[in-house]
């Protein structure tokens, strides 16, 4: 990875940044599988202001800074309802693609999940090879699959695992 970007916890000031990730990244990633409706409504519910606001505030997000401050990647770790914390976000903006940035995101969900427990969960959408790859490049594991029981038609949610 770059030595000029430093990985960090988040801050309240990084929310309009962490957004705006989400806004570059979203619309390529799964438009393709999805469609447009489909990332319009996850981009409202999962990438408004508010919503990353509080994430940032219960101490959930981590970013990907430059040396000047530029947020180029983040993840979002959450509590899992049985005790295994959850990554529910890992992007990169595109301009940083394979410059190490994910892998490095990637430690810094595992050191969270590592506080409360051995294991760190995340979910893949079916069809989304190259997130699917990346993970299991990295020591994840399927442990199931979901559909969603509204929208039958949508490619499953594969669910994996790797040891912290």
């Amino acid at each position: 990875m770059d030595d000029s970007i430093t990985i960090r916890d988040a801050v309240p000031a990084d929310a309009p940044a962490v957004r705006e990730v989400g806004l570059v990244t979203w619309p390529p990633t799964y438009g393709p599988i999805m469609g447009d409706a489909y990332v319009a409504d996850g981009l409202e519910r999962y990438w408004g202001l508010d919503f990353i606001e509080r994430l940032i505030a219960e101490g959930r997000v981590s970013v990907a800074a430059t040396a000047d401050g530029a947020v180029v990647g983040m993840t979002s770790v959450s509590p899992g309802e049985d005790g295994i914390p959850v990554m529910w976000k890992l992007y990169v903006h595109p301009d940083h693609h394979g410059k190490g940035v994910g892998s490095a995101l990637l430690r810094a969900a595992f050191a969270r999940a590592a506080r409360t427990s051995d294991r760190l969960r995340l979910d893949v959408l079916d069809g989304n090879d190259a997130a699917h790859a990346f993970y299991k490049a990295k020591g994840f594991r399927e442990t199931g699959r979901s559909s969603d029981e509204e929208n039958p038609e949508w490619p499953d949610t594969v669910w994996m695992e790797a040891p912290v």
